[in-house]
């Protein structure tokens, strides 16, 4: 394959955890989060894929330190300064991919437990000419949905829980933005989602991984805890 562009989008402020810094920053046994989340991509790409991190303008000194810190390495990694909202900071990643990539994936800042299973039914799916590809699983609790004014049983077989990272075809993704820009709509919260509204391209859906959470409340930090306590074979989780 091509080589890659992978996109990590770390521009929240961490409202719902109630921290002193967004969650991005928090640590996660002696390692913030968006340093283990690069990481662990940084794993599964090549010498000649990039990484962007795309974070808050005002944090671009603090991510920078932050990684020389911790000795985070990437393959060319970028740092670069985010928007006012998610798909802003997207837009603003892209503009960072070098020419030559022809695909793109994008990923949750705070996702730093995605596997090596998963990403590569992300790549197979790509290679096969898949234009955009993303994982995703059923829900194990009941749903429900509204009817009008009724909350009414809906079959979980037939929702899916979306996760990141998300992968592309360069040229969609980036046309899908560029309209999205001239016309925002409200409602679309992740990539897959724009490139359906703006291109009519439906995603591939591979199956998703359980412990790839989104670390976004302190209930997910001590899962987050736990998860990579199993992961490094210790008997109690570090707090």
């Amino acid at each position: 394959m091509t080589p890659i562009a992978t996109i990590i989008v770390a521009g929240g402020s961490g409202a719902r955890m109630g921290a002193d810094r967004p969650k991005q920053y928090l640590d996660l046994a002696g390692r913030p989060i968006l340093c283990r989340t690069a990481e662990t991509l940084a794993g599964y790409l090549s010498p000649s894929d990039h990484m962007i991190l795309v974070v808050p303008e005002s944090d671009l000194s603090y991510v920078r330190q932050m990684l020389d810190n911790h000795g985070t390495v990437a393959p060319v990694l970028h740092v670069v300064a985010g928007g006012a909202t998610r798909a802003h900071s997207v837009q603003n990643g892209l503009r960072e991919v070098p020419e030559g990539v022809r695909t793109i994936a994008v990923h949750d800042g705070v996702r730093p437990f995605v596997t090596p299973e998963l990403w590569q039914r992300l790549l197979s799916a790509r290679a096969i000419g898949h234009t955009a590809v993303i994982p995703a699983f059923h829900p194990v609790e009941s749903v429900r949905i509204m009817e009008g004014e009724r909350c009414v049983a809906f079959p979980r077989d037939r929702v899916y829980l979306v996760q990141t990272p998300q992968l592309f075809d360069r040229q969609t993704l980036v046309e899908s933005y560029w309209r999205y820009m001239l016309d925002p709509h409200d409602g679309l919260t992740d990539d897959a989602s724009i490139v359906t509204e703006y291109m009519g391209i439906e995603p591939d859906v591979v199956e998703g991984v359980g412990e790839n959470i989104k670390i976004t409340t302190p209930p997910d930090l001590a899962l987050a805890r736990w998860i990579l306590a199993q992961k490094e074979g210790l008997s109690h989780p570090i707090l």
